[in-house]
C-alpha cells in the first residue's frame, strides 16, 4: 500500500469517527433538550391543572364545612346544600379513615381510607364508580369526622381546562378517561403527561395534547442543521486531512526524486526547504548532504587531477629539469659571448626566452604537488603585500597600470609558510597585470573579517581589467582551464590549493569588462 494511502486511512477513519460522535452527541442534545422542554411544558400545565382542580374544589370546601354543622342524616345534608350540586357526600373517621355514612356515587375505600392523612381545604381526587371525583373536605362538628362533599369531573371540566390551556386535556386513572379531543390531531399532537395522587396512592395522570406541528418541525430543522454542521465539520476535516497530507507526502515524493539524481550524479539537486516540522529539518538536512557530496565530488576530482599531475611532474622533473639547466647554462654563457647585434644573437635570445618559459612552467607543476608540509611561522600579510607591490611595480609601469596599496593599521600576522603565502599573492598581482593590456589600476589592500565565529586576516587584489565571463567564473580555479591562449591553467588552481592547505579560501568576484577581485582569507 502506498504511503499515501497509508497515511490517509487513519487520519479519514478519526475524522469520521470525531464527526460521527459529534453529530451524535449533537442530535442527543438537541433530542434532551426538546424533552427537557417537554418537561417544563408538562410542570406548567400540571401547575395550571392542580389551579383548575383548586377553583373547582373550593365551593365543595365550602359545601363540606357547611354540611358539618347540618343535623340528621347525610342525605338530609346532601339534599339541603343545594347550591353546589353535589354527587356524593359522607362523613370518614378521622383516626380509622373508616366510612362512618356515605351517599351519591360510591367512592374508592382506599381513596376514603386515606382521607384521614390529607389536609383539609386542598382538592383532593377520588375513585368513584362513575369516574373522578373532586371532593371538598371539612372536620365535623364532633373533630371526630371528616365531612366529604364530592362532584364528578366529567367532559366539561376537560373542556374548559383544554380551553384554558389550548390544547387537548385527558384526566386517567384506572383505565377511566375524561376528554374533549375534537380538533386534536393525535397523530401530531405531543402529549405531555403531569401527575397526581388520590388518597389511596392511585396515579391520576392528567395529560395535554401540545400542537405538534410547529415543534415537529423546529425539531426536524434542529436536527437538520447539526446533521449538516456534521458534514460540513467532515468535509472540513477531509480537506484539512488532505491538505496535510499533501504537505506530507509531496516533500516526501520529491526527496525520493532527488535521491534518485543524486544517485544518478546530479551532485545539486536540492529541494525547497517549506515542509512542515520534522520533514523540513530532513529536507534542509538533505541539501546539506548533497552540498557535502558535491564538495567531496570536486575535491576527489580535483586529487584525481591532481595526483596525474603530480605523477606527470615526477617524470617531467626527472627527464627535463637537468638538460634543460644545462641548455639554459650553455646558452647563457653563449649570451656572453656574442655581442649584440651580432649574426645568432636574436635566434640565441628566442632559445633563453622559451627555455625560462618552460621552467617555470616545471616550477609551476611542482607548486601545484607540494606536499603541504612546510614550515609554518608568523607571516605579516602587509609586509608581503608591500613586497609583492614592489616585485611588480616595474611591469605595471610598462603596462600602464597605477598600483594602489590599503593596509590595515599595524601587522597583520598569520601563521603560514611564506613562500606559499608569497606565491599566492605575487601569481595574483600577475593575474591582475595580465587582465590589464590596456592599461588601468592594480589595488592590493588588507583587512580583518570574521565568520560564525572565526577571525580571518584578508588580502585582496583588484583590477580594472577585462573580467572573468560568468560561465567561465566557477571554473577558473580547476586545473588545466585557463581562457588565455598558451598557458596551462595551473596559476589559480596552485593558489587554491595552498590557501586550502592553509585553512584559508580563495574567492573571486568579477563583472565582465569591467575588473575582478581576488580575496585570499586565512585564519589568524
Amino acid at each position: 500500500m502506498r504511503l499515501s494511502l497509508r497515511l490517509a486511512l487513519p487520519f479519514f477513519g478519526v475524522a469520521i469517527a470525531v464527526t460521527a460522535l459529534g453529530t451524535a452527541g449533537a442530535s442527543w442534545i438537541v433530542r434532551r433538550t426538546f424533552d427537557a422542554g417537554l418537561e417544563q411544558e408538562g410542570r406548567q400545565l400540571g401547575g395550571i391543572g392542580e389551579g383548575a382542580l383548586a377553583d373547582e374544589a373550593r365551593p365543595l370546601n365550602d359545601a363540606a364545612a357547611v354540611m358539618a354543622f347540618v343535623d340528621g342524616p347525610i342525605r338530609h345534608r346532601l339534599a339541603a346544600w343545594n347550591k353546589v350540586p353535589l354527587d356524593a357526600a359522607g362523613i370518614v373517621r378521622r383516626e380509622t379513615g373508616a366510612v362512618v355514612s356515605w351517599t351519591g356515587d360510591t367512592a374508592d375505600p382506599a381513596d376514603l381510607a386515606g382521607l384521614r392523612n390529607a389536609a383539609t381545604g386542598s382538592p383532593v381526587l377520588l375513585r368513584g364508580e362513575k369516574g373522578l371525583l373532586i371532593a371538598g373536605m371539612a372536620p365535623d362538628r364532633n373533630r371526630r369526622d371528616i365531612v366529604v362533599a364530592a362532584r364528578r369531573l366529567g367532559v366539561p371540566f376537560a373542556a374548559s381546562l383544554s380551553r384554558l390551556v389550548k390544547a387537548g386535556v385527558v384526566l386517567s386513572a384506572s383505565g377511566q378517561s375524561i376528554s374533549d379531543l375534537e380538533g386534536v390531531n393525535q397523530q401530531t399532537a405531543i402529549p405531555v403527561s403531569h401527575e397526581l395522587e388520590t388518597p389511596g396512592g392511585e396515579t391520576v395522570k392528567l395529560t395535554v395534547f401540545l400542537p405538534g406541528e410547529g415543534l415537529l418541525a423546529a425539531r426536524r430543522r434542529a436536527l437538520a442543521l447539526t446533521l449538516a454542521g456534521g458534514l460540513a465539520l467532515l468535509a472540513a476535516g477531509a480537506a484539512f486531512y488532505l491538505y496535510m497530507l499533501m504537505r506530507v507526502t509531496r516533500p516526501l515524493r520529491d526527496l525520493i526524486s532527488a535521491t534518485d539524481r543524486i544517485a544518478g550524479g546530479d551532485h545539486a539537486a536540492a529541494l525547497p526547504a517549506d515542509a512542515p516540522a520534522e520533514l523540513g529539518d530532513l529536507v534542509r538536512k538533505f541539501n546539506a548532504m548533497g552540498t557535502a557530496l558535491r564538495d567531496a565530488q570536486e575535491r576527489l576530482v580535483r586529487s584525481a587531477k591532481l595526483s596525474s599531475v603530480g605523477a606527470l611532474v615526477a617524470g617531467i622533473s626527472h627527464e627535463l629539469n637537468n638538460p634543460l639547466s644545462i641548455l639554459l647554462s650553455h646558452a647563457e654563457y653563449q649570451e656572453t659571448q656574442v655581442p649584440p647585434g651580432a649574426p645568432g644573437r636574436a635566434e640565441l635570445g628566442v632559445v633563453l626566452e622559451q627555455g625560462r618559459r618552460m621552467q617555470k612552467i616545471l616550477a609551476d607543476l611542482r607548486g601545484l604537488v607540494r606536499p603541504g608540509d612546510e614550515p609554518r611561522q608568523p607571516v605579516d600579510l602587509n609586509a608581503v603585500a608591500r613586497e609583492t607591490l614592489a616585485l611588480v611595480r616595474h611591469d605595471a609601469t610598462k603596462a600602464s597600470v597605477d598600483c594602489e596599496i590599503l593596509l590595515t593599521p599595524g601587522e597583520l600576522v598569520v601563521s603560514a609558510s611564506p613562500d606559499a603565502v608569497r606565491q599566492i599573492v605575487l601569481n595574483l598581482a600577475l593575474n591582475a597585470l595580465q587582465a590589464m593590456p590596456g592599461g588601468g589600476r592594480l589595488a592590493v589592500s588588507t583587512g580583518l573579517s570574521s565568520v560564525t565565529g572565526k577571525r580571518l586576516a584578508r588580502l585582496s587584489v583588484a583590477d580594472t581589467g577585462t573580467g572573468i565571463a560568468p560561465e567561465h567564473l566557477p571554473r577558473v580555479t580547476e586545473p588545466f582551464f585557463s581562457t588565455k591562449p598558451g598557458r596551462m591553467g595551473l596559476g589559480l588552481a596552485i593558489c587554491d590549493d595552498l590557501a586550502r592547505r592553509h585553512g584559508g579560501t580563495i574567492s573571486i568576484e568579477s563583472v565582465h569588462g569591467r575588473g575582478t577581485i581576488v580575496t585570499f582569507e586565512v585564519p589568524v
